[in-house]
């Protein structure tokens, strides 16, 4: 009951201000403050982790004690980017008001993303594609719009969809692969039958009329008279047995040799051989197998000699890199960013407690980046001993002075009563 009462009268002490309301009672009896460690939801408190309350920390409670939110400029886990303020849904390539990054059908051009379009939609075939690139021949959608007529992905002859997106087909008027005729229609007896095979070669009988040269009977390659009734001979632009190409004359240095061979740096396709340079790093066109090509072999400027970009984990030693073995895992001797691990690099690597970029001793990161502390199982700077623990009475103290009558050795210390 005695202390009961002493702690009224304290309770009720004058603080010299005069009248009937305490100072100091006043400020004893404050209402909850944000901070406090105790979360008042009926003072609109949503969370309160008290000192931990932070306002640049993922994920923290912040510090008018509201949760973590979307546009609060700090990136939560539960977020894809937050810039705050500078959040928009209009802006290209800004952090939406959802703190999810710019995507395909969000109506905002974002070229960092690789954007070219986008009209809202992930729609396929009205201009944009599912992807935000411009629809064309060749992206593998039918676009009827602009005469398409077919599009398999590709910009190649003779699989049913030709460069220019119409199908192929006897009667287009367009000889297509595996065609020898096409005059536009599809009747027998003008000398184009109705599968585009000329009517007369192969009958036996030569046709000057219709071009003939040979005709021996038969539709076959590789006897001297070629499956169109011409000789089989070089420069007479069909790729004959035995010819790599055949562009219709006997010139050198065209791409197509006087006997019948691609020259190096060219491809050559169709009948008379189209022949042109071949695709190669550094041409500036980026061709299959290659990530870039910046139309030069040149280093450090993120398209590297090879036309692979110059990345961490390419497997290439790029400009500024101390090493790169493929991958962007850490542990295993080459960092994520492709520097060395190794304990003074400035960089806390897996089983480095620090890392000061230096390996001195007494500067509170130690030479194997161990936090220089006693209990750390180190003889640090200004210790005597270090058993790997902080408890007295084992020959090394708390503060990893040798205890009387022990003598310690060794790292971690090993401390005995000598005999």
């Amino acid at each position: 009951m005695l202390v009961l009462l002493l702690g009224v009268v304290t309770a009720c002490s004058d603080d010299g201000t005069g009248g009937d309301n305490n100072t100091n009672l006043n400020n004893h009896n404050a209402g909850p403050l944000c901070g406090d460690g105790v979360v008042q939801s009926e003072e609109g408190e949503e969370c309160d982790d008290g000192v931990a309350n932070h306002d640049l920390a993922p994920d923290a409670c912040r510090t008018d004690c509201l949760s973590a939110r979307c546009g609060d400029g700090v990136k939560d886990s539960e977020e894809a980017c937050d810039e705050g303020l500078s959040n928009s849904d209009t802006e290209p390539d800004a952090c939406r008001t959802d703190c999810l990054q710019p995507r395909c059908g969000d109506d905002v051009v974002d070229h960092q993303f690789g954007e070219v379009c986008d009209d809202g939609n992930t729609v396929a075939g009205d201009g944009c594609s599912v992807v935000c690139h411009s629809e064309s021949c060749g992206d593998g959608v039918v676009d009827a719009a602009v005469g398409e007529e077919c599009d398999d992905g590709g910009r190649q002859p003779g699989d049913g969809c030709s460069p220019i997106c119409r199908l192929e087909e006897c009667g287009n008027s367009v000889l297509d692969p595996g065609e020898y005729c096409d005059d536009g229609n599809t009747a027998d007896g003008d000398n184009c039958s109705a599968t585009c095979d000329l009517e007369e070669c192969g009958n036996g009988s030569v046709n000057l009329d219709v071009g003939e040269e040979c005709d021996d009977g038969n539709r076959l390659a590789g006897d001297g008279c070629g499956p169109t009734c011409l000789m089989e001979a070089l420069g007479n632009g069909f790729v004959d047995p035995g010819e790599e190409c055949d562009d219709g004359n006997l010139n050198d240095h065209d791409g197509c040799s006087s006997g019948g061979l691609v020259e190096p740096g060219y491809q050559c396709t169709g009948q008379p051989s189209d022949c042109s340079p071949a695709p190669a790093c550094g041409d500036g066109v980026l061709s299959p197998g290659e990530e870039c090509d910046d139309g030069n072999h040149v280093p450090g400027d993120g398209c590297g000699p090879l036309c692979l970009l110059e990345e961490c984990g390419n497997g290439f030693m790029d400009p500024g890199e101390e090493c790169d073995d493929g991958g962007t895992a850490s542990g295993d001797g080459c960092g994520a960013t492709c520097r060395v691990e190794l304990c003074g690099n400035g960089v806390i690597d897996p089983d480095e407690e620090c890392d000061d970029g230096n390996t001195d001793a007494g500067d509170t990161c130690g030479p194997i980046c161990l936090f220089e502390e006693c209990g750390n199982g180190f003889i640090d700077p200004g210790e005597e001993c270090d058993d790997d623990n902080v408890l007295v009475g084992d020959g090394c103290d708390n503060v990893c002075r040798v205890e009387p009558t022990y003598e310690c050795t060794g790292q971690p210390s090993d401390c005995v009563i000598p005999m």
